[in-house]
């Protein structure tokens, strides 16, 4: 079985972190000293592609995303989000570089705030499963009843 990236793991839960547990988890990378940032956070524009009932592909519009690229001893690492979020978007390009680089002891400090986040996640997917669950419809009882269209007319 393939372990999930700590990266991948990261994006799943990236949006319910704390904006000082980022910069936190950023101060502890910077500190060690092997990072550079090669591009710093900026914006631009994603074309977003979709298909309409027949297949047939159309633009749906423009997506602001922020980017940014970060280097670990020379290992680049690329992270793109949507929105204008540059602290995020530099934690994840040095998460994803610290990786390719194969320096995952410098990434504990993350995987010690995801772990955390995806229990919560996990926990509140649960609760809207049982919401949901509590609305649903047992159609198998139609199948039980009869109907007499004799009286309708004849």
């Amino acid at each position: 079985m393939r372990k999930t990236s700590i990266k991948t793991r990261l994006l799943e839960v990236i949006s319910k972190a704390e904006i000082d547990q980022i910069e936190s988890l950023l101060d502890d990378l910077w500190a060690s000293g092997r990072f550079t940032v090669q591009q710093p956070p900026g914006t631009g524009l994603v074309m977003s592609l979709a298909c309409d009932p027949f297949d047939v592909r159309f633009c749906f519009g423009e997506i602001l995303v922020s980017q940014a690229q970060v280097c670990c001893d020379d290992q680049p690492g690329c992270g793109v989000l949507c929105g204008d979020d540059p602290q995020r978007v530099l934690l994840l390009a040095a998460v994803e570089a610290a990786e390719l680089r194969g320096a995952t002891d410098l990434l504990e400090g993350v995987e010690v705030v995801i772990d955390p986040l995806e229990q919560a996640k996990s926990e509140h997917q649960t609760r809207l499963s049982k919401v949901a669950a509590a609305t649903s419809v047992q159609f198998s009882s139609m199948t039980k009843e009869t109907v007499d269209f004799g009286s309708l007319g004849e």
